[in-house]
């Protein structure tokens, strides 16, 4: 297993570049970026918290899935101009409670897990051909992650309260409560055993 950092990094730089696209999602011209020191403030919060628990999550994500990282580091940008988190780069916005920011960046970092690892499966043909071919592409690419992520609220961080929460933000979203769902009916650990059977 490598030893990945994670890293975090002022997005000041992706603001002005996500903000058009900000407006036009809200529908709200009048909208500005928050001063410099709110997002100074939540970079240091989410580092932080997520030196509370990132070692262990990273290191056991590895190992449930018996995957290693490409990567050495990842850097995490925070931004006030998106609504949501992506993984590639890692970027998510910096109105998330410090803990609630963990959980996200443990999503997105499951997703550059996934994707970029030194073992270079074949997600493609895993999750979309052979685990779940009559699935939507979201549910698809967030089954496994979904396992993944379950058994690292409740054996990592223990703590169901946060899994619960996760569920609870998911279920306005279809494909992810769908991925949830599916993780229910066929059991975190038995996707990730039938997954690394697969590559």
């Amino acid at each position: 297993m490598t030893d990945t950092t994670i890293h975090f990094a002022n997005g000041w730089l992706l603001d002005p570049l996500l903000l058009a696209g900000y407006r036009e999602a809200l529908s709200d011209p009048c909208w500005k970026l928050p001063s410099n020191d709110a997002r100074t403030e939540a970079l240091r919060a989410y580092r932080a918290e997520w030196q509370k628990h990132g070692e262990r999550l990273i290191a056991d994500m590895q190992s449930l899935l018996k995957l290693s990282f490409k990567e050495q580091d990842i850097t995490v940008y925070v931004v006030h101009a998106l609504k949501a988190a992506i993984s590639d780069p890692l970027i998510l916005h910096s109105r998330y409670d410090p803990d609630l920011a963990v959980d996200v960046i443990t999503h997105e970092v499951l997703h550059c897990l996934l994707i970029r690892n030194n073992e270079e499966i074949d997600l493609r043909r895993i999750l979309w051909n052979e685990m779940f071919p009559e699935e939507e592409l979201t549910v698809q690419n967030h089954v496994v992650l979904h396992a993944a992520h379950e058994l690292l609220y409740l054996n990592t961080l223990e703590a169901p309260e946060r899994l619960t929460r996760e569920r609870e933000r998911m279920k306005k979203f279809p494909d992810y409560n769908r991925s949830w769902e599916i993780v229910d009916e066929r059991g975190a650990e038995a996707i990730l055993n039938e997954f690394i059977a697969r590559y």
